[in-house]
């Protein structure tokens, strides 16, 4: 079972956003995108950080820090990086960096981000009176 897509893009948007809020970019990049990106001629594209998107699913991840601490540390560990790094060195982590963190194996580590992934995509359902995931 995976998550939906639309859930793991809004995810992925979200960790986006707040690599750049550590970096002191409060959301936005913190150079011009041709000149962090070497233009044209670079070898990834450039995708922009829908701020508001990402606001609402940093709420709904936050929502998780008080019940389920774990599916909060997993999924924060996925699409935003160990907390326990300085901002600007945070990156995503595989599930078996997230398994040895955690000290859970990586299958364990697999299920509670997509735990964490189905419960952000419930709220964020909720909240925008999406269709229910069927």
């Amino acid at each position: 079972m995976q998550a939906p897509e639309w859930v793991r893009e809004r995810l992925d948007n979200w960790g986006r956003w707040m690599a750049e809020r550590g970096q002191a970019g409060l959301g936005y990049p913190r150079s011009n995108i041709l000149v962090a990106h070497g233009g044209r001629a670079a070898s990834a594209d450039h995708v922009p950080v829908d701020s508001v998107a990402a606001g609402h699913t940093h709420r709904a991840v936050q929502l998780m820090r008080a019940d389920a601490v774990n599916l909060w540390m997993a999924i924060q560990c996925r699409y935003v990086g160990s907390p326990m790094e300085r901002a600007s060195r945070r990156r995503p982590m595989v599930y078996s960096e997230i398994g040895v963190l955690l000290n859970v194996t990586e299958s364990t580590a697999r299920t509670w981000v997509l735990q964490a992934e189905l419960q952000v995509a419930d709220t964020l359902d909720r909240w925008c009176q999406r269709p229910a995931i069927g």
